[in-house]
């Protein structure tokens, strides 16, 4: 199972994916007005996959280990200000 988190957003300067308090993902705007994005955690690297446009982020196979609290701060590219948002991702067996 694959599930996509959206950011709702198609500029940004930077940001930053947290899940159970532990930063495993951020994108930000290069010097060249391009985005780069990376997953910083290693135990997920595999499962983790981010857009580069907007930030989102997709968790692919994911299980009961993978749930809980996922946070979102976007640091908006002209304001420079912070927006934030949560997303509570459960998994349920059959």
């Amino acid at each position: 199972m694959t599930v996509a988190l959206p950011t709702g957003v198609e500029e940004y300067h930077q940001i930053i994916w947290t899940f159970e308090n532990k930063n495993i993902a951020q994108c930000r705007e290069n010097a060249n007005g391009t985005q780069s994005c990376e997953v910083t955690d290693e135990g997920l690297r595999d499962r983790l996959k981010m857009d580069s446009q907007t930030g989102s982020l997709t968790i692919m196979n994911i299980s009961t280990e993978l749930t809980g609290l996922y946070k979102l701060q976007i640091i908006d590219k002209s304001s420079k200000k912070s927006s934030n948002q949560k997303f509570n991702v459960t998994i349920s067996g059959k």
